[in-house]
């Protein structure tokens, strides 16, 4: 029997990473550029985080061993600098469409690394879940008929290409944090600063804002809310699910991206849509039963 509390938490956590990206295409719409929103999130998260830990007393979460922070140091890498970086400098460039076409390819990533480092095949059932999800995302990018898809930046396509890899890496690199023993608070503090501190150095060392209305402010706080949320959902659901499981919110987040376009962005809602939120919603049901995906290893 499928764990419900899983799948409904691989949704949660699609739904706060689609929430993060709304925001941060409602911050570049207000002028902002394409590292700022990403930057600001990181230092509002670090911040907010190492007050509540030191009005909590908890020191602890300061230290690291060798261990932990190699782990918090691949998933900071792999999770958030790698892929925000292309895909906020790829969105000039390439077309929404794109991107969650490509981005789409994270569960098979996942599945491919997995049976890679256990010499062995995927289960049939996990490959249906990942066409299935396949599918399921190429309906909603047709639902949105003016988004072309096409090869004029072949170059970029080919880049976006390690945003995949990049996020089915990081489900291994956080899994090993959570067996070395990291924590939530301290995941969510050190992946942030990290990253705050790599989107620093290709901003020429500073931390800037372009956009000051109250409007991007909002947008950034609630960006914080959501970042903190998100760390948080990844690793409760590391610590009880394998890395091909965890992939699997990457078709949720494309959904939840899909329906707040029509709430946010005033896109058209049409069949296909609930269609595609069917596939997707039997692509993490079938993952949570198939037998291959308990493979763990990271």
């Amino acid at each position: 029997m499928p764990d419900l509390k899983l799948i409904f938490g691989i949704l949660f956590l699609g739904f706060v990473w689609a929430g993060e990206t709304a925001l941060g295409k409602l911050y570049l719409a207000n002028g902002g550029t394409a590292t700022e929103f990403p930057a600001l999130l990181n230092l509002g998260t670090v911040v907010i985080v190492s007050a509540y830990a030191v009005a909590r007393g908890d020191i602890e979460i300061f230290s690291l061993s060798a261990r932990k922070a190699r782990a918090i140091f691949l998933s900071a890498i792999s999770l958030i600098f790698v892929p925000y970086l292309i895909i906020y400098h790829a969105l000039s460039v390439l077309t929404p469409a794109e991107i969650a076409l490509i981005s789409s390819l994270t569960p098979a990533c996942a599945v491919l690394l997995t049976c890679a480092s256990a010499r062995s095949w995927p289960e049939l059932r996990a490959i249906a879940a990942v066409l299935v999800g396949l599918i399921g995302t190429a309906l909603l990018v047709a639902t949105n008929g003016e988004e072309k898809i096409g090869t004029d930046h072949a170059f970029w396509i080919a880049l976006m290409l390690l945003v995949p890899l990049s996020y089915a890496l990081s489900g291994f690199a956080i899994k090993l944090g959570a067996k070395e023993g990291v924590g939530y608070l301290q995941l969510t503090l050190f992946i942030n600063t990290i990253s705050l501190a790599l989107f620093v150095c290709t901003n020429e060392y500073k931390i800037t804002t372009s956009a000051t209305n109250y409007q991007s402010i909002l947008y950034i706080v609630a960006g914080i809310v959501f970042n903190i949320a998100a760390s948080s959902a990844l690793l409760i659901l590391a610590r009880r699910t394998s890395a091909i499981r965890l992939s699997f919110s990457n078709y949720s987040t494309i959904f939840w991206a899909s329906l707040m376009s029509v709430f946010l962005f005033s896109k058209p809602i049409e069949v296909n849509f609930f269609v595609a939120a069917a596939l997707i919603v039997l692509s993490v049901y079938l993952v949570n039963v198939a037998g291959s995906a308990d493979r763990t290893s990271a």
